[in-house]
């Protein structure tokens, strides 16, 4: 609000000084910036990481030999869930009753 004192002075200035404060008062409405995003580039979806680190050895090669070495036979067609939870000393979380059965494997049911 203004008060009676500022509202008094502004009685008494002329037309032109009146617009000419109008105009500053909405001149000091309006935005000094505007913020926008940046433009991203768009990466493909596939082969955006390619050649960009280095496979140091056989992943599947250790569960292949634990696999071997304990002469793990699963009726399954991906014998390596239970053979990286034996390797990691983990406890495989299964509904199977082979696995849960199985007195080689930790299992939670």
């Amino acid at each position: 609000m203004i008060d009676t004192e500022t509202l008094e002075k502004l009685r008494n200035i002329s037309i032109t000084e009146r617009i000419a404060l109008i105009e500053m008062l909405l001149d000091s409405l309006k935005p000094q910036m505007t913020i926008a995003p940046t433009p991203q580039t768009q990466r493909p979806a596939f082969g955006f990481m390619q050649n960009t680190g280095t496979i140091l050895g056989d992943v599947m090669a250790p569960m292949k030999l634990l696999l071997d070495t304990h002469k793990i036979q699963l009726p399954h067609q991906d014998p390596f869930i239970a053979a990286t939870a034996i390797h990691h000393q983990l406890t495989l979380a299964t509904a199977d009753t082979y696995l849960t059965s199985a007195l080689w494997l930790t299992t939670l049911s």
